[in-house]
């Protein structure tokens, strides 16, 4: 008698499919889980977006109603005669003062500047620098009397 050994059946693909390793089942099970949360805290921003926004029209509306400004063309301040504005005298002062910086300037390198004995020559330099840069006192007194002052760079249209 001849011992025969039963054969099991070859699985079939829609076998080896129903029996995928657990460790696929359990991978996919935590991405579709991972996608679901994702899905979640998108439409939960979109949420607080849309209620962040309808909280900020409706504050938007108070202050309309107050007459407040709310845009750069509403802010801008209107623009200042070019007599009353600081900024005009100030850049007519400007050369004067530079020449004057740079007088001073080579004066306190000097030695005398240093022990505090100017000499006669210095003395008359300064105040011929003095005498012929005297306008630049009348731009900063006028500067100090304008209404304000208003820089040329404007925004809005």
């Amino acid at each position: 008698m001849s011992e025969s050994t039963p054969t099991e059946p070859a699985p079939s693909e829609a076998d080896e499919k129903q029996s995928a390793p657990p460790k696929r089942r359990i991978r996919k099970g935590f991405l579709k889980v991972l996608g679901l949360l994702f899905v979640l805290a998108l439409g939960y921003d979109a949420f607080r977006s849309w209620q962040a926004g309808s909280e900020l029209e409706s504050r938007l509306v108070k202050l309309r109603e107050q007459g407040a400004p709310l845009t750069l063309d509403e802010l801008q301040n209107p623009a200042l005669s070019e007599d009353d504005n600081a900024q005009t005298w100030i850049r007519r002062a400007k050369p004067h003062t530079a020449e004057l910086n740079r007088l001073l300037s080579d004066y306190q390198r000097s030695e005398e500047f240093q022990s505090l004995r100017p000499n006669p020559e210095q003395v008359d330099v300064l105040k011929k620098a003095f005498e012929a840069h005297a306008e630049v006192w009348e731009f900063y007194a006028r500067a100090a009397e304008c209404s304000g002052l208003q820089s040329d760079w404007r925004f809005g249209a």
